[in-house]
């Protein structure tokens, strides 16, 4: 096996995505972690992706069990009801547009614990998939390019469920959820357009269908729950630090038993394949060597 670019793809699920967090810790223990050149991530996958690049487990883990909990689900009812005579369609209308929530919540923990400037120099890919409207198409931001202030767009628009949150504008164009389109809630284009050889894939349903066959000339392993993680209300809009923990836990424990086996070889691949290139200092004293050879020949030696 050898394996030359690994890629990780991240779905999303809203307050399910804490069981990539359980994952995440089983993929630094073996060493794993580091190794990934390509994140790709929609909704909170997404996020997750940046907390992954930027490489604090503990700080993940203390934003998913102490502060997305009080902060996530910003009441914005309040402009849901604003005006006079207000019908059905207006209140629909209303909550399209604005959202029952607001984005303040997420914003606060964005600027507050991720300094997304990191993006820029990081080497590791991160790409968020939102759904552009109206033509409700999948776009990938590579999140490096991107200024800080369009990156933290690019995450609001890609975790932006419709009548839950308001769309977001990202340079041009107005998005939703990347999710919105169901084949693009497990973003594998980003992996396979930067041709990763391996890839790892964290699904947040026990039934997701992953898009294999796009993957055909990738070694894909797909680590699902082993448990059900909940509907709409008690697992995607269930941020509460109880469930966080336990889902955190869980994937932890799938990740570490059920998929351990293909984790390793991956792991052990992944030592043999770099143990085999030559180290950067091998190769500054190569570069050194033939152009001294052509100096010398330069001037006749």
């Amino acid at each position: 096996m050898n394996v030359q670019k690994l890629g990780l793809v991240l779905a999303g699920g809203g307050g399910k995505g804490a069981y990539q967090i359980g994952v995440w810790k089983y993929l630094r223990k073996i060493g794993l972690d580091s190794a990934f050149s390509v994140l790709s991530g929609t909704s909170v996958g997404a996020l997750n992706a940046v907390l992954f690049a930027n490489g604090d487990i503990e700080l993940a883990e203390r934003i998913w069990t102490e502060q997305i909990d009080s902060r996530i689900l910003s009441d914005n009812t309040t402009r849901i009801f604003e005006g006079e005579n207000l019908d059905f369609c207006t209140i629909l209308g209303n909550i399209l547009y604005n959202g029952l929530f607001s984005r303040d919540g997420l914003c606060e923990i964005i600027s507050r614990e991720i300094d997304l400037g990191f993006l820029s120099s990081c080497k590791k890919h991160v790409y968020a998939t939102c759904t552009r409207l109206p033509d409700v198409t999948g776009v990938p931001f590579l999140l490096n390019s991107l200024k800080k202030e369009t990156c933290v767009q690019a995450l609001l628009a890609t975790s932006a469920i419709p009548g839950v949150f308001k769309p977001e504008r990202v340079e041009d164009c107005l998005y939703y959820d990347g999710g919105l389109v169901p084949e693009n809630n497990i973003p594998v284009l980003p992996v396979k357009e930067e041709r990763c050889t391996h890839v790892v894939v964290v699904p947040l349903n026990r039934d997701s269908e992953v898009n294999l066959y796009s993957m055909a000339e990738s070694d894909v392993t797909v680590i699902r729950p082993s448990a059900d993680l909940g509907d709409l209300l008690c697992g995607t809009l269930n941020f509460t630090p109880e469930k966080a923990r336990s889902l955190i836990a869980l994937g932890y424990s799938d990740a570490s038993t059920i998929y351990a086996d293909s984790l390793q070889r991956i792991a052990s691949a992944r030592s043999l394949t770099a143990s085999s290139l030559p180290s950067t200092a091998k190769l500054d004293s190569a570069i050194k060597f033939f152009r001294n050879e052509l100096e010398k020949r330069k001037l006749g030696f």
